[in-house]
């Protein structure tokens, strides 16, 4: 078996340092300020008709060149808003 054994004297006392709370509230307002900068406002609200909606017009845009990618996108639509709406 191994086994470690530290002998030693006394741990020696530590005093808090005179910076100590200085430092810990300089590093949690820096640590919350770079924090805010991950956080980005919540996009607004949508909805699966407007969405739907969306799509619909760009198939409405693409019947002319692509008849069958608009009938796909009609579909998208339409089972988008199934699902989800």
């Amino acid at each position: 078996m191994n086994a470690l054994h530290i002998h030693g004297g006394h741990a020696a006392g530590l005093a808090q340092p005179r910076a100590a709370r200085l430092g810990a509230a300089a590093w949690l307002a820096l640590w919350r300020l770079v924090g805010q900068f991950g956080r980005q406002q919540s996009p607004p609200v949508r909805n699966a008709a407007a969405e739907a909606n969306e799509v619909r017009e760009l198939a409405w845009q693409v019947r002319r060149h692509d008849p069958r990618f608009a009938d796909d996108l009609y579909a998208a639509a339409d089972r988008h808003e199934w699902l989800y709406g």
